[in-house]
């Protein structure tokens, strides 16, 4: 083998190990990058559940006033037609 073949033999070795550990760094990479997504992930799901149930329970609070104020106005309709009842006198 002539020199300049031992050289490029060496250079594409040198370069093959180099490629390969960039590989296995890359795969290392890409495996934090997973975790790191699953946990935003999760994190978002969380949110979209808490964000749930502070609007359902925002939804229950709102049904109640306007339960509320349907009550009174009905309650003060019905006094009204029971105390225009009382003072009409009837005739004979």
């Amino acid at each position: 083998m002539t020199p300049i073949e031992i050289f490029l033999i060496i250079i594409i070795t040198i370069w093959t190990l180099v490629f390969i550990a960039f590989g296995v760094a890359l795969v290392f990479v890409l495996i934090q990058l997973k975790k790191a997504l699953d946990k935003v992930n999760q994190m978002i799901e969380t949110a979209e559940e808490v964000t749930q149930d502070v609007g359902n329970s925002l939804k229950n609070a709102a049904s109640g006033m306007a339960g509320l104020v349907t009550r009174n106005i009905v309650t003060n309709f019905v006094k009204k037609i029971v105390s225009s009842k009382n003072s009409k006198k009837p005739v004979r």
